[in-house]
């Protein structure tokens, strides 16, 4: 008895190591691979407030409300900095031609930004403890900056020691002694450009005071009764001009404080009444000279509040007044001038204009003021993105042709005259694979980018909204229905899938122009035609299909006329032949359809493959599978009846309650007597398991009045939600009838009676190697061909012109109880309970080679489904591309369902060798015959594995396995194919759940990549699930990042890191250490200009410009008090004091034993000092002795 059970304890132990066993892949991925770092930051930057520019780098700095400061210069040179805490960047000014730039935020800091290394860095800072910083000045090759605040005080701060002076200008002893007011905060510093001991201050209410520095007092006052918005001087320094909230513009003279040389409202217009309209505000004003003819005026607002609502720029060259209108607000403008000197003639050449959701550039030297095409991807959220599709190392022509199709695309009227802004250097390095961004819109466009590398360029632009136009409706949000909410490209075919909430559209590729029309398909929600079939037992149930010709398909389900119930759609498709450009053009639309008493569907994934020509849908409520090459509709059913959660089948698409309830005692009868009734297995044997060798093909005749029958397609009637007996077999239903099988009239469509107006539903029941010897004929069978009696025609309401069977092989003289001939149950433990309810949507969708039947010897073409439950299922695909242009494709349930925990999110496959398995699919611009022959090779190999004998079947070995790996929002489960047993499972850490999950390439290995709900990146290996990463990048998971997170190959991905900026990062570690190098160079070295030479009439007679030496008078005024503000040493001079004060704790330890060893020395110097005094004293000792005794004579003793 005990060698008995050590004979089961071996066989345990055998199997469960077989399992465990049975693919050994070796994994090269360790942790030290992966590491996250952000790459490159691209788009217009969110919510800007002010900009800079640098004249000799030829920069341009913008910041944001998100302290984010953007450094762009010529194409390819882009530079993102963000500060900590991440304040409102109030100002921003250059050090010109140094590399550095000062930035002053809402914290009350003013900050020191270095970009000459990489990454930019903050040197200093300076926290002000008690004013608000409102406006900055730095003269050119100065090194004191001034800092106006909103008490109304100037500052000074040294830039080399980031340090405030003791010199300060103080608001009470700038206004006058008879003002009782506060002048307000400071809206404007600047320098006389002829003098610069003048210190110009612009108070918030309108006082301007001239500030002499030397004499520390003001020298000249002019007063207003308007707010100041903004000043500036004329370049001979005896002028300036001020801007109002009123929309004037005043200009005062320097010696002359009385009242203003002139006072004009540009855009001013007389009422009926013959009173001045009032004007908007003047924000801001600049007044550029020109050598050889007048000076500009360009000033921002000041427009009538009844002439115009829109934002506009106004340029005034003498007479002649240009009125340029933007789109968004202006917030900032600034002029670029050839000459940098203040004292000098400006000369400007263009405008750089920031709004609130653009960037312009207005080329002031042609006439007309056009505007130069911007080169940075700025207008990524022209129409605000709803969803990204990012490729990385996507086909190696793919860029090229949306680059040759967009070129035809580009706007005409710009500037022929070079960009403006040109400074930096663009990285040399690039990728050597191509990367791709598809962007998708709120108005039904898709944008498609080159992003490889470190850079963004435009290539292609595609619009939907030409197919659909809106239905107004109270209910939706009409901005929102042609929203592109999912995108699948097919890279091989060049096939494209873009779906809103509730249309869809497939477009192909071509380099011609045609002119065709796009066929429509109407899908109706399963559950709505179903519940107007039910609910009515006694009303027709009718089909109908509106609008079929040879060009267009309008594939239509409508229920009864007679019923209550509307049937709605968001969209609905145009019609009619139109001409379409070089580029993507539509080759199928559907719209979704619904009844107005139930809740819209909402389509939820997609997926499209070419080399079986079948497009892929899941929704809210059902999915629907589509015959992309004969426009017809295969399935539309609810996933619920998928997998039947009682009885563990098919449920059969809209199958009626009568046909479920009647003979449902007998079929159980028959079934339950099947084991012991010799008969039934002599029979069941004889025929060589029939059921295997049948395709049920569901077929809809319908009334004669149709014409051009054969040409009808109908959409899908309702899911059944009625519940069957638990017990309910097909067999019953195959061997209980005698009828005659139907003859080959009754297969074609017939008509009515007028009694009896329903259409007539007949099933046919083909045998593959009899009626289907045509079209299989090339298939090997070991058994005749047998016509059973049993066939009969059986009332099934059908979904879809689709086809299930069960086609699983099995062995011989094997009697396995018939599962109704739709559903084979897989015997893997993880589809012992499926979650199938009635509100289980659809969240993923793929298409597959691989075994998807237990035991199978060769591998199915097949959809995999994943649902919100938790569970996926496995369709096989019979494409027959062979017979594809004359007749339908076949899908048929495999058998094989998994459960998992929460929402099913990615499932990759693959092989023996570890690699990932890839899906067939046809490449673009393959000619017809190898295209055909693709087709055969498909056909057959799936035919074999319908057609599989029973003697035929052989053990399969480890390289003919594959490996599924499924993903669901809780737990990760690897699953060897086709023995369905389980290798592996992993479950999240506690406390987060993944949002986001793919099946990945990184140094030539897959991986999989899962974004969690903490924020958190999670990499695991392939198959065997062990953590690579676990690292927190979000500190906070906006909802943004959930909807348009994605990852890809090289281990990079792309989000949307504000509603116009799109980040790339990555979590490879080879790409971290190469970022550096790849990185472009902002900071060129360049000379400065000379300055220009002056008059020796104007120097002789004192007329030049003065220079004024701030060192000697800022630097002699010592420092301000501590309490003013905190100086905050940057992070790398912190960490070199942290090495500094480690070094210097080193050698004042080396200093403490140097003095011991000193004091040693010095106490062995005393000693050896008192030793030779007394050999000294000993010396003089001795020679008096000696003297002593060599005196006396010999008598003398």
């Amino acid at each position: 008895m005990r060698g008995v059970k050590e004979i089961f304890s071996n066989l345990r132990g055998t199997e469960k190591s077989s399992n465990k066993g049975e693919i050994e892949v070796q994994e090269s991925l360790q942790s030290h691979d992966f590491f996250c770092k952000k790459l490159m930051r691209h788009g217009f930057p969110y919510q800007p407030t002010c900009m800079a520019w640098d004249p000799i780098q030829q920069l341009l700095a913008i910041g944001t409300k998100r302290g984010v400061v953007r450094l762009l210069g010529r194409p390819g040179v882009d530079v993102a900095m963000v500060h900590d805490g991440e304040p409102i960047v109030i100002r921003l000014t250059f050090l010109i031609n140094e590399g550095a730039f000062i930035s002053a935020c809402s914290d009350d800091s003013i900050n020191l930004w270095s970009y000459r290394q990489k990454p930019p860095e903050i040197v200093h800072s300076l926290k002000f403890s008690r004013e608000r910083i409102t406006c900055l000045h730095l003269p050119f090759h100065s090194k004191w900056l001034y800092v106006g605040t909103e008490r109304g005080n100037v500052h000074i701060v040294n830039v080399e020691t980031f340090s405030i002076c003791g010199y300060t200008i103080n608001w009470n002893k700038a206004i006058e002694l008879s003002r009782k007011t506060h002048p307000g905060p400071v809206v404007h510093l600047s320098d006389n450009p002829m003098d610069s001991n003048k210190l110009l201050i612009g108070f918030e209410t309108g006082l301007i005071v001239c500030w002499d520095l030397k004499c520390k007092m003001a020298e000249e006052r002019f007063n207003s009764t308007e707010s100041l918005r903004d000043a500036c001087w004329h370049q001979e320094g005896k002028l300036f001009m001020c801007s109002y909230a009123d929309g004037t513009l005043s200009t005062w003279n320097f010696k002359q404080n009385t009242k203003p040389v002139s006072v004009m409202t540009p855009h001013s217009k007389a009422n009926k009444s013959g009173s001045i309209s009032p004007c908007k505000p003047i924000n801001r004003v600049e007044w550029k000279s020109l050598r050889a003819s007048e000076p500009y005026i360009i000033f921002s607002g000041g427009m009538s509040f009844e002439a115009s609502r829109s934002p506009c720029l106004t340029i005034m060259h003498g007479k002649d007044v240009t009125v340029l209108e933007m789109e968004h607000k202006i917030l900032d403008f600034v002029v670029l001038c050839k000459n940098l000197f203040s004292y000098d003639y400006d000369e400007p050449y263009a405008i750089a204009v920031l709004l609130s959701s653009d960037l312009i550039f207005i080329d002031m030297l042609t006439p007309g003021y056009p505007c130069f095409q911007c080169p940075y991807s700025l207008d990524i959220h022209e129409s605000p993105v709803t969803c990204l599709k990012y490729i990385s190392d996507c086909a190696s022509d793919l860029v090229p042709a949306m680059y040759s199709s967009g070129t035809k695309q580009k706007r005409k009227g710009f500037s022929s005259r070079e960009f403006p802004v040109k400074g930096g250097e663009a990285s040399t390095g690039s990728c050597s694979y191509s990367e791709l961004l598809i962007t998708g819109h709120a108005d039904g466009s898709a944008k498609f980018w080159d992003v490889c590398g470190m850079s963004m360029q435009f290539l292609y632009r595609m619009r939907t909204s030409k197919q659909f136009e809106k239905l107004k409706s109270k209910d939706s949000d009409d901005d929102d229905l042609l929203a592109i909410q999912h995108i699948y490209l097919d890279e091989d075919s060049r096939l494209l899938a873009l779906a809103g909430a509730h249309h869809l559209t497939l477009h192909n590729y071509s380099k011609k122009e045609t002119t065709s029309e796009t066929p429509v398909i109407e899908i109706s929600a399963a559950s709505d035609i179903f519940e107007e079939v039910s609910d009515s037992p006694t009303s027709p149930k009718t089909l109908a299909s509106n609008g079929v010709n040879e060009n267009s398909l309008d594939i239509t389900s409508k229920p009864n006329l007679n019923t209550a119930k509307e049937v709605k759609s968001a969209v609905k498709a145009k019609t009619g032949s139109r001409k379409h450009a070089v580029g993507y053009q539509p080759q199928l639309s559907l719209v979704l359809k619904w009844c107005d008493t139930t809740t819209p569907p909402i389509i939820t994934c997609i997926c499209v493959n070419s080399s079986y020509g079948m497009l892929a849908a899941g929704t809210t409520s059902s999915i629907f599978i589509i015959d992309i090459l004969q426009n017809k509709c295969l399935l539309n059913v609810a996933p619920s009846d998928l997998c039947n959660n009682d009885v563990g089948r098919l449920a059969t698409p809209g199958t009626p309650k009568s046909w479920l309830q009647s003979g449902s005692s007998t079929d159980q009868e028959k079934m339950g007597d099947t084991e012991n009734n010799p008969k039934t297995l002599e029979r069941r044997n004889s025929h060589g398991d029939e059921t295997s060798q049948v395709i049920f093909e569901l077929v809809c005749a319908t009334p004669s009045s149709e014409t051009e029958t054969d040409k009808m397609d109908f959409l899908n009637l309702n899911r059944n939600r009625s519940t069957s007996s638990p017990s309910l077999p097909l067999s019953g239903h195959l061997e209980g009838k005698t009828e005659d099988p139907p003859s080959e009239e009754d297969e074609e469509p017939t008509s009515s009676s007028a009694n009896n107006p329903k259409p007539k539903w007949t099933r046919k029941l083909t045998n593959k190697m009899g009626n289907m010897k045509g079209k299989l004929s090339h298939l090997p069978h070991k058994h005749p061909p047998h016509h059973s009696k049993s066939q009969s025609a059986l009332p099934i309401n059908t979904s879809a012109t689709g086809f299930f069977a069960d086609q699983k092989p099995q062995k011989k003289n094997k009697i396995d109880k018939l599962d109704g001939g739709l559903l084979s149950r897989s015997r893997s433990p993880s589809t012992s309970s499926l979650d199938m309810s009635a509100g289980s949507e659809v969240q993923f969708l793929t298409f597959a080679d691989t075994y998807s039947r237990k035991q199978s010897e060769d591998t199915t073409s097949g959809l995999w489904i994943g649902t919100n439950s938790g569970t996926l299922i496995a369709l096989d695909i019979i494409p027959c591309i062979s017979e594809r242009s004359s007749k339908p494709a076949m899908i048929a349930h495999s058998g094989t369902s998994f459960q998992l925990k929460g929402t099913i999110l990615e499932l990759c496959f693959l092989d023996s060798k570890g690699f990932l398995v890839p899906v067939e699919a046809t490449s673009w611009g393959v000619n017809k015959g190898s295209a055909e022959r693709k087709g055969k090779g498909l056909a057959s190999r799936v035919s074999r594995l319908s057609s599989g004998s029973a003697d035929g079947l052989e053990p399969v070995e480890q390289a003919t396995m594959h490996i599924v790996t499924m993903c669901s929002d809780s737990e990760l489960r690897s699953v060897s194919l086709p023995s369905q047993s389980v290798l592996f499972k992993e479950k999240f850490p506690d406390g987060m759940f993944a949002v986001h999950a793919k099946a990945i390439i990184c140094k030539e290995s897959p991986c999989l990549a899962c974004l969690s709900s903490t924020g958190t990146l999670l990499i695991y290996s392939l198959p065997s699930l062990r953590p690579l990463l676990n690292y927190n990048f979000f500190a906070d998971l906006h909802i943004r990042v959930l909807r348009t997170f994605g990852f890809s190959n090289h281990g990079h991905a792309m989000y949307m890191c504000s509603a116009n900026e799109v980040q790339k990062i990555t979590v490879s570690a080879d790409m971290c250490r190469a970022h550096p190098e790849m990185q472009c160079e902002p900071f060129l070295a360049k000379d400065n200009p000379e300055p220009p030479k002056q008059n020796f009439l104007k120097t002789l007679f004192g007329s030049g410009p003065s220079k004024l030496d701030r060192e000697e008078l800022f630097g002699s005024a010592g420092k301000a008090s501590g309490s003013v503000a905190k100086f905050v040493p940057g992070a790398a001079l912190r960490e070199a004091q942290a090495n500094t004060s480690g070094v210097m704790g080193e050698m004042a330890r080396t200093r403490i034993a140097l003095d011991e060893r000193g004091e040693k020395l010095g106490r062995l110097d005393e000693r050896s000092e008192a030793l030779k005094e007394r050999a000294k004293e000993f010396s003089r000792n001795a020679e008096i002795v000696a003297d002593r005794y060599k005196n006396l004579k010999w008598y003398q003793f």
